[in-house]
C-alpha cells in the first residue's frame, strides 16, 4: 500500500530544517527546553587513585578519567600534537557550564583554558591537561610516568615553566 503523502514534493527548506528539528526534539526529550539553564558539571575533582601502587589524590576530569600533564610542555607550548593525541587526549572545555573553581574543597591550583588547534584545552597551574586512552575506568592512573614524561596531575602540582599568577586569564 502506498501512502498518498509519500510522493509529495517537499520544499528545500524542509530538508535543511530536519537536523535542527532533531536537535530540538532531543533536547526536549532530555528535559531541556530552549531558554532553560543547562546542567552544570565540575571541571575537575580530586579522587583517590592507585598511582604506581600507592594511593594518592589525583585530579579527574568530567568524564571520570584521571588527568595528566607532560613534563615537556610549558604554559605556552604543547608538544603533544597530531597522532600523539590519539593516546593522550586533550582535556577540552565541556559543553555544559562549569561549576566555579576547579573543585570546592581543599588546596587547589588555578584552572584556565587555552585555545589551540584541538579546541579549548584546560590548563592546571599552566600545565596543559590530557586524559590517557589506556585508562578504562574512573580513578585509574595507568599512564603515570609513561615514557618518563607523562605524569598524573595532583592538586599540589607545581606551576609549569613560564606560568605565573599574572597569566590567569583564559583565551576561550
Amino acid at each position: 500500500m502506498r501512502l498518498p503523502w509519500a510522493d509529495r514534493h517537499r520544499p528545500s527548506w524542509y530538508l535543511a530544517a530536519l537536523p535542527l528539528i532533531a536537535v530540538l526534539a532531543a533536547a526536549v526529550a532530555c528535559g531541556h527546553s530552549p531558554g532553560t539553564t543547562a546542567p552544570t558539571i565540575p571541571a575537575i575533582q580530586p579522587v583517590s587513585a592507585m598511582v604506581s601502587g600507592t594511593p594518592e589524590t589525583v585530579l579527574e576530569g568530567d568524564l571520570d578519567r584521571s588527568l595528566y600533564y607532560s613534563s615537556s610542555d610549558s604554559a605556552t607550548t604543547v608538544t603533544c600534537q597530531s597522532t600523539c593525541t590519539r593516546t593522550w587526549v586533550p582535556f577540552l572545555k565541556p559543553v555544559a557550564p562549569l561549576i566555579g573553581t576547579p573543585y570546592p574543597h581543599g588546596p587547589g591550583g588555578m584552572l584556565t583554558w587555552r585555545w589551540d588547534s584541538d579546541g579549548c584545552q584546560a590548563q592546571y597551574n599552566g600545565h596543559p591537561l590530557f586524559t590517557y586512552a589506556g585508562d578504562e575506568r574512573p580513578a585509574e592512573a595507568s599512564g603515570n610516568d609513561l615514557h618518563g614524561t607523562w605524569f598524573v596531575a595532583t592538586p599540589d602540582l607545581a606551576p609549569a615553566p613560564g606560568w605565573s599568577d599574572g597569566r590567569r586569564h583564559s583565551t576561550c
